[in-house]
């Protein structure tokens, strides 16, 4: 009967505990995301202060503007500009943008964390995986706080970009393959809202503390997670994919409880591993065969309108742009956008229902799966 409710995903009480509590490490490294996420908003006057760092005088130009007229915001093109500053980052083509850069590269540091996300966690695994994603944005936050200069600022941010661009795939991929069914989307939607809360409260305490002080307080997810790992199980999906039997039956019993039966599930997964296995090889030019153009098409384009919102914009110079727009200080407008977030996330736990385990339905699909997080890394930030 215990292996009949694991297979079904009934999870007991008795049977969470272990679950729960690998759940709660990875999403250390959502959290982690979030708090990279929101460290530029806050800290813009304080870093520009003490460094003397340069802002693009097109920026300041469009806060002006946004600060003049909210007609102005809606009708110039503030979006496809910011668009070509933080997202496709081109600080050439604006003056001194020395802080412009500083808030951008985290972009790019994350593009390339996500597109080799796959590798890593297939090679190293899902733990391995999020302990290399920590150790870069430890050495990140490092980088940072001891920052004299823009360089260093820059390479501290584009480790931590780097780092929570492995975090977008990895956490959510080691959640949903130790879930049970039933639990599955809920807790895989936990990476989400910990993405959310990150970004909140590095808003909230960054108007606190000095920037230096909050990259220390950046410190503190990527060490509670690089801990946590110890003491948690491996994914039993990925031990099983890579041939380590014995370790992924012990790691699959850790999970589901020390009295539970779980011949059933582990049946169940080996015989998963080996029918994904027995696929034929898929590519990234079988994206573009005619079954899957479209949903390429729409996945990816979906993602890329997204951005030319200026959405990036608004994230990294929050602070700034509320003092543009009137604002006595940045500090109010920047706790409200951090209260806000939480709360606009709250009523939509599914959204990332959609990630399932390793390899999904078939190799095609787990290939627009990875072509999905490298696009996603870009929505959410």
């Amino acid at each position: 009967m215990a292996a009949s409710e694991h297979l079904l995903g009934r999870p007991t009480g008795s049977t969470l505990g272990m679950v729960m509590a690998s759940t709660g490490v990875a999403v250390m490294g959502s959290f982690a995301f979030g708090v990279a996420i929101g460290y530029s908003a806050p800290t813009e006057a304080g870093i520009r202060q003490d460094l003397q760092l340069t802002l693009s005088q097109v920026r300041v130009q469009l806060h002006t503007q946004i600060g003049s007229s909210a007609k102005i915001f809606h009708s110039n093109p503030l979006s496809a500009t910011v668009v070509l500053e933080v997202v496709l980052g081109f600080p050439s083509l604006f003056n001194d943008p020395q802080y412009s850069v500083f808030g951008s590269i985290l972009t790019i540091g994350a593009m390339i964390g996500a597109v080799a996300s796959g590798y890593i966690a297939d090679v190293a695994g899902r733990k391995g995986a999020m302990r290399a994603s920590a150790l870069f944005c430890v050495v990140g936050w490092l980088a940072i706080f001891l920052a004299q200069s823009a360089a260093s600022l820059d390479f501290g941010r584009f480790c931590t970009g780097f780092g929570v661009g492995v975090f977008s795939y990895v956490v959510p991929v080691f959640i949903a393959e130790i879930a049970p069914k039933a639990l599955r989307g809920v807790l895989t939607a936990l990476n989400q809202l910990l993405v959310c809360t990150g970004l909140s409260v590095t808003y909230i305490v960054g108007t606190m503390v000095s920037w230096r002080m909050l990259a220390t307080a950046g410190l503190v997810p990527c060490i509670i997670l690089i801990v946590g790992l110890f003491f948690i199980p491996e994914s039993p999906r990925w031990l099983a994919k890579v041939g380590r039997q014995k370790e992924f039956e012990i790691a699959l019993q850790r999970l589901r409880g020390k009295n539970a039966d779980v011949f059933l599930e582990a049946e169940e997964i080996k015989e998963f591993i080996e029918s994904i296995e027995s696929l034929p090889k898929a590519g990234i030019q079988d994206l573009f065969s005619r079954s899957y153009i479209c949903p390429v098409i729409i996945r990816v384009g979906l993602m890329v309108f997204q951005q030319f919102v200026g959405i990036n914009g608004i994230l990294f110079y929050a602070s700034e742009t509320f003092v543009s727009a009137g604002f006595p200080s940045g500090n109010l407008g920047t706790i409200l956008m951090g209260c806000i977030q939480v709360k606009i996330m709250l009523p939509h736990p599914g959204a990332e229902v959609g990630i399932l385990c390793e390899g999904g339905r078939s190799k095609k699909t787990s290939a627009l799966n990875k072509i999905r997080g490298a696009c996603t890394i870009k929505c959410r930030i």
